[in-house]
This record gives C-alpha cells, structure tokens and sequence, in this order.
C-alpha cells in the first residue's frame, strides 16, 4: 500500500481495531472463536431467512421472520466452536500436525468435518425442524437421532466431495496462514462463502 493510503485515518482505525482485536483473540482465544463462530451461524441464518422471505414476497406469499430458529442456529454455531471447534482448531491440529498444514487441512475435511462437525450439525437441523414446525410436537432424541443418521447417510457422498473442493484449500490457508487465536474467526469468514 502506498504511503498516503496508510496515513488515512480509515486505514488508521482499521490498524488500531485489527491490533486490538489480534490481542484479545490471544488473551481469550475460546471466548472470541465460541462468539465469532457462533455469531456467524445466528448472522448467516438471518441473511437466509430474509432472502427466503423476500423471495416469499415476491412470489405473492407471506412468511414471517422466525427467531427461534435464528437463535436456535446460533446457538448451534456456539456449542459446535465452544466445544469440537476450539479443541479441534487450537488444540488438537497444532499439537499433532504441526507445521503441516496441508495434511492438517485433508484430515479436516475427509474426518473431522464428516464425522464429528456432520453428524452434530445434522442432528441440531432435526432438532430445529420439531421446534419450528406448528404442531408442537417434539420427537424424543430417540427418534432425532435415526433421522439426522439417515440425512447424514444420504448426503454423505455430497458433503465429503464439498468439503474436500471447499475446506481443503481454505483450511491449508488458515493452518499455513493464519495465527492459531484467529483459525475460528478465519472460518466463521469463509463460512459464508460456504453456506451460500
């Protein structure tokens, strides 16, 4: 960047909160990858549900902002970074892969998102679908847990080849790249580009 960019005072603001935000990622780690991961799921499920009631509207039908999915979503995002994420991402890789980000990044995609962040994923989307629906009606988790199976059996073969054209790449960045306290700030970004 040439010099006079640098001595704006955006570019200043922006170097100040980058170095500020850098050194509170390092003192709380867990805090701001369980908060950023988890803002990401709650901000990108309300993106989806204003599309989808746009695109309601625009076909003539009416549908209604739903908070309890958003939030349901978010805390999803929450109890996926706060647990399996952080320990995975900041713990677990860089003690037993380090500096190979590459074989970090394809263990990632070909095992730890199949069969750890998957199935949990698809068991909160069973579990959103009963507190969502309008007839109240909650199946016990006896019978969540044979329906996420199933959704996750049928798409198995779909994620996987997703995961590897998408989370390789992007995870041999983030491991090669980018400071261990900002691995899960660095996913809930191109976490969008993966939810779209």
């Amino acid at each position: 960047l040439t010099r006079s960019f640098r001595r704006r005072p955006i570019f200043a603001m922006f170097r100040r909160f980058a170095a500020w935000y850098n050194d509170v990622a390092k003192r709380h780690t867990w805090a701001v990858g369980t908060l950023v991961l988890g803002g990401r799921y709650w901000v990108g499920d309300t993106l989806v549900q204003s599309i989808e009631i746009y695109r309601a509207k625009s076909r003539g039908e009416e549908t209604a902002f739903d908070l309890r999915r958003m939030f349901l979503l978010g805390s999803f995002g929450v109890i996926y970074a706060g647990g399996t994420g952080c320990f995975v991402y900041n713990k677990l890789y860089p003690r037993l892969l380090p500096g190979r980000p590459v074989t970090a990044a394809i263990f990632d995609a070909l095992v730890q998102c199949n069969f750890v962040y998957m199935p949990q994923y698809y068991l909160m989307a069973e579990f959103i679908k009963d507190a969502t629906s309008s007839s109240q009606i909650y199946r016990p988790l006896g019978a969540l847990v044979p329906a996420a199976y199933q959704t996750w059996k049928d798409n198995f073969v779909t994620d996987a080849q997703a995961l590897m054209c998408f989370n390789i790449p992007c995870q041999s960045f983030n491991f090669a790249f980018v400071p261990l306290q900002l691995r899960m700030t660095f996913l809930a970004t191109v976490g969008f580009l993966w939810a779209m």
